[in-house]
């Protein structure tokens, strides 16, 4: 990115917001006399050239995205701070290459940056997680362009309060037109070619160039929404459906639109890579199937332990603090439902009149067991789709689908539930 990106109409995966920020550090600083030796110096220094451009945490490489992405070191980097292509591909290479790293998290907090920084970036993530195993984790904010390079991941974490998503792209022009003439300036273009001036600063932006801008903007749209279909394996109408409308997804709310594929710390992270790494053999990269199933099961587990939870509290008011605790006992032995069924057959019953409290109570809380699941062999919603991730090597979002189809009444129970 040059100083003249804004003037020239630079198109950007990046939150507006944080593109406005640029904007005005720009216009405050743009007449500073120290600034192009400065900035000279500062691009001539290209990617970091220290032995380990990134931080060892247990065996994995922790390596920073930090801020406005760029292709290269440049002007803006220096005087907003921010990261360049160029320096994370040399990062990634370097821990390719080193025998201490058994795998590789990308620690991003990024608002997304210049379009032309995305894809050389998103090759590399996907190279270097073929040999050892990629994760990304949304570090505070992962938006835009920013998320296009993590989608390439093996998997997604993000924290509970990260920004993730912002799927698109925008640019600014600027008509200077108004403020030249104040300045009794008068430009005038020279061009042979007829899109070759089009959409300069020194006049308003005609129809026919805001035409064929929108046009390049909706073929990087097209680009970035592919670029995640792929990458999150879904199909590129769920993607336009239920996340590349530009909005933000705020942690839980990112996995439940399928951007990313649980929750957790940067510990968590890196245990999930490090996991991949176990199951990788000396030449990396394991089978789909089973990256999601150390997924699913990552996942199942913690989605598990919060039904549990929402379970025991709700029978505690339900059945009363003695009951609820007989309740609890029985579903942390892990008994199913037949196999609890099967011993109540083989227990003697009494006579109707002489039924004790306990088999009224015992009787309450099968009831309360089966109805916290289906029918449908026994498995709830969340298991099915569980398994269905597995067995396709799809997304959560399309095995969710599949399951709402297959087995509508899971879904229903489900939906039950989780609005009790």
């Amino acid at each position: 990115m040059e100083a003249t990106d804004f003037s020239n109409g630079q198109i950007w995966g990046i939150l507006p917001d944080n593109l406005e920020i640029l904007i005005r550090s720009y216009l405050d600083i743009r007449d500073r006399k120290d600034l192009p030796a400065e900035a000279a110096r500062y691009i001539a220094s290209g990617p970091s050239t220290e032995e380990k451009p990134y931080t060892m945490l247990n065996g994995a490489a922790v390596i920073p995205v930090n801020g406005t992405i760029t292709k290269r070191a440049s002007f803006m980097s220096m005087i907003y701070g921010g990261a360049s292509a160029a320096g994370i591909i040399h990062s990634l290479k370097t821990a390719q290459a080193d025998p201490e790293v058994k795998a590789v998290v990308l620690s991003i907090d990024s608002p997304g940056g210049t379009v032309s920084s995305v894809e050389s970036l998103e090759e590399a993530v996907r190279n270097a997680d073929a040999v050892k195993p990629v994760v990304a984790f949304g570090n505070g904010m992962m938006a835009s362009a920013a998320y296009w390079i993590g989608s390439a991941a093996r998997s997604v974490i993000v924290e509970n309060t990260a920004q993730v998503g912002s799927i698109g792209v925008l640019m600014v022009h600027y008509d200077w037109s108004e403020n030249d003439r104040k300045m009794g300036l008068k430009r005038t273009f020279v061009a042979a070619g007829r899109y070759k001036a089009m959409g300069n600063d020194a006049e308003p932006l005609s129809r026919e160039a805001r035409d064929e801008i929108e046009a390049q903007l909706n073929h990087y749209y097209s680009l970035f929404v592919d670029a995640v279909a792929r990458n999150r394996k879904t199909d590129v109408q769920a993607v336009l459906e239920g996340m590349a409308d530009g909005r933000v997804f705020i942690g839980k709310q990112a996995v439940d639109v399928g951007l990313a594929d649980r929750t957790g710390n940067i510990e968590a992270a890196v245990n999930t890579a490090l996991v991949f790494a176990a199951g990788s053999g000396s030449k990396g990269g394991i089978s789909t199937k089973v990256e999601r199933a150390v997924e699913t099961s990552i996942t199942g587990t913690e989605a598990g332990k919060t039904e549990r939870q929402r379970i025991m509290g709700l029978a505690m008011h339900h059945l009363g603090e003695e009951d609820g605790k007989r309740f609890k006992i029985l579903v942390e032995s892990g008994v199913t439902v037949e196999q609890y069924a099967t011993v109540r057959q083989a227990t003697p019953t009494p006579a109707a009149s002489a039924q004790t409290e306990e088999d009224r109570t015992m009787a309450r809380m099968l009831a309360a067991l089966k109805e916290s699941r289906t029918e449908q062999g026994g498995k709830d919603f969340i298991t099915l789709v569980a398994e269905t991730v597995v067995a396709t090597n799809c997304s959560r979002t399309e095995a969710m689908k599949q399951v709402i189809k297959a087995n509508p009444e899971a879904h229903k129970a489900y939906l039950r539930k989780v609005n009790v």
